[in-house]
């Protein structure tokens, strides 16, 4: 196979679980690597995760970073232990929903014309962050290319994103642009005349969403829950957001974005709740 499917995880087992699950049983061809850089404290939360089918879990000490640092760190490992020619960053709160994925995404990827990477947007409620170009929520890309970019997956220090978030609040700065993790990749693409492709965002507001309904997730005010992400027209990838404030299958939010998920692509959800109790 030529497919490595990356995680990062601190505590995210039973969504990693859940994920490995939906992408083989989804896949046209399931027998790709998987590859998860553990950075729970302690390495801890790590034997279920090396339980699963062809997967390498690296233990990473990321010091005193936490957060994005500590997850834009672990994104600089991957690329060398990586050994296949394509590769998918995955938030663990991520689900493919539709079959073949794996095939839909690669055959996109064209790197002879300069097509060289496929995912998730940010949505219109990240104001302050590239929509142009896939971000490591769910981005699918030719390894070669991105390691010929030397890439840098580390956030805008701290310091800086919120001196300027001051600035924009009492009007002294405007075009305020939040560098979270990532966010010089699109740069490095464009430098190089590299394109990325976008999938089409959609929340569950959204009248045109297929997952959810404008009740799935009613009463939570002023956060996005259950993105769908559609290619020509179909959904490909649905994102949960929040994981770190919700136990999966532990309560209404997890359990309702599992349910639809579950649903829609047509997998058991009685198997994914036994992820919650591994």
């Amino acid at each position: 196979m030529h497919l490595t499917v990356c995680n990062v995880s601190c505590r995210d087992s039973p969504y990693i679980l859940f994920q490995d699950f939906s992408q083989r049983t989804l896949a046209r061809d399931p027998s790709f690597r998987r590859l998860i850089c553990n950075v729970t404290p302690g390495g801890g939360d790590a034997e279920n995760l090396r339980a699963l089918p062809n997967t390498k879990v690296i233990d990473l000490d990321v010091g005193s970073r936490t957060g994005s640092d500590a997850h834009g760190y672990a994104l600089n490992s991957f690329l060398e232990h990586i050994n296949t020619e394509y590769a998918i960053f995955a938030d663990p709160d991520t689900a493919v929903v539709c079959r073949n994925w794996d095939e839909v995404c690669l055959s996109a990827l064209k790197p002879q014309e300069m097509i060289a990477a496929i995912g998730t947007p940010y949505g219109p409620l990240a104001v302050n962050r590239f929509r142009h170009f896939p971000n490591v929520v769910f981005m699918a890309f030719h390894v070669d290319t991105l390691r010929k970019l030397k890439p840098n997956f580390l956030p805008e220090a701290m310091f800086w994103r919120k001196l300027k978030h001051h600035l924009e609040k009492f009007g002294v700065l405007r075009g305020r642009f939040d560098g979270d993790v990532g966010w010089q990749i699109p740069r490095l693409y464009e430098k190089a005349g590299i394109k990325g492709l976008c999938f089409e965002y959609k929340d569950f507001r959204d009248p045109t969403t297929l997952l959810f309904g404008p009740r799935d997730f009613g009463g939570v005010s002023g956060e996005v829950r259950g993105e769908e992400y559609q290619w020509q027209g179909t959904p490909i990838v649905s994102h949960q957001t929040r994981s770190r404030m919700f136990a999966y299958d532990g309560d209404p939010i997890s359990s309702r974005w599992l349910d639809r998920v579950c649903a829609y692509a047509g997998i058991s959800r009685t198997t994914a709740a036994g992820f919650a109790r591994k």
